[in-house]
């Protein structure tokens, strides 16, 4: 069982426990439980990690704002005052306050 736990961590690291719980169950042995599955991957070294929220930037958008930066990049204050941002919107960095 523990060896069967650990391949289908390795093959998939993403994989949640309820996967694995899923994929290491066989009509012939008892089901493990999520947190025995846990465990298991612990003790074996591999813990449980979330990635990383952050916006999406395609390459084409990248490349679009280095070019915009480039043509904008002799723009004096004067200039800077003219433009309007339409698109700020409130950012929270820790938490939320109920304002949106």
């Amino acid at each position: 069982m523990d060896r069967n736990i650990l391949r289908a961590c390795r093959e998939d690291p993403r994989r949640t426990s309820t996967d694995i719980q899923v994929s290491v169950t066989s009509p012939n042995e008892p089901v493990p439980s999520r947190r025995t599955i846990r465990r298991r991957l612990q003790v074996a070294g591999l813990h449980g990690q979330r990635p990383v929220k952050k916006p999406l930037v395609s390459l084409k958008n990248r490349k679009a704002r280095v070019e915009w930066a480039k043509q904008h990049l002799s723009w004096g204050p004067r200039e800077w005052a003219n433009q309007i941002w339409s698109d700020e919107s409130k950012l929270n960095l820790f938490g939320t306050d109920g304002i949106q």
